[in-house]
């Protein structure tokens, strides 16, 4: 049995691309996420949520006239498939994984490709709440956009780093900026300032 996610990381490999590949092998070595084989050939992202079931990407069919990735986030749960998101053109290339929420959660950001010049990608924060799976926090068009979860702040609880690049429009300089949110009363929250 342990070499089927070690298959599924292969296929990723070829098919996927070195991001995605990346996002898998994380996925698979981390303890309270892993890697689930999939249960049929449109399945090619996976991740256990434990209890409420397993998040997968599902690839779509493009509309007429228009091209694209049309993919769906599912949540499966037994024989159930809930849509979570629809990636709308835009496609999954990486995934962070961690416990921000919660000491036991599974909480995951989604880094999604917008597409066009420029490297800007969208971040998803995807959590368990009250025994559901919501978007807690979305970040749209982030220029050299990723995501971590690190504790900054020293109370042995990870906060969530956003990193992006910033230009200053008068100097044409670019710079990188960090973002910290945390968790705090059922919402997420920015820290005052930027690194």
């Amino acid at each position: 049995m342990k070499s089927v996610p070690v298959l599924v990381l292969v296929v990723s490999l070829m098919f996927l691309g070195a991001p995605l590949a990346r996002a898998a092998e994380r996925l698979m070595s981390a303890d309270e996420a892993p890697l689930v084989a999939p249960r049929d050939k449109l399945a090619t992202f996976q991740v256990d949520l434990g209890p409420v079931g397993r998040l997968s990407l599902v690839e779509g069919k493009p509309e007429a006239g228009t091209i694209g990735h049309f993919d769906e986030i599912v949540l499966e749960a037994g024989q159930n498939r809930t849509t979570i998101l629809k990636t709308e053109g835009r496609r999954l290339i990486d995934a962070v994984i961690g416990s921000f929420t919660s000491p036991t959660a599974h909480d995951v950001v989604l880094v999604l490709d917008t597409g066009g010049a420029g490297g800007f990608v969208d971040l998803v924060l995807l959590s368990v709440v009250d025994g559901k799976v919501a978007i807690l926090h979305e970040e749209e068009a982030v220029k050299g956009g990723r995501a971590e979860f690190a504790d900054r702040t020293g109370d042995g609880r990870p906060e969530l780093l956003i990193h992006r690049l910033e230009e200053d429009m008068a100097t044409n300089q670019v710079k990188p900026v960090t973002e910290v949110l945390t968790f705090t009363g059922g919402k997420v929250t920015p820290l005052p300032g930027t690194e």
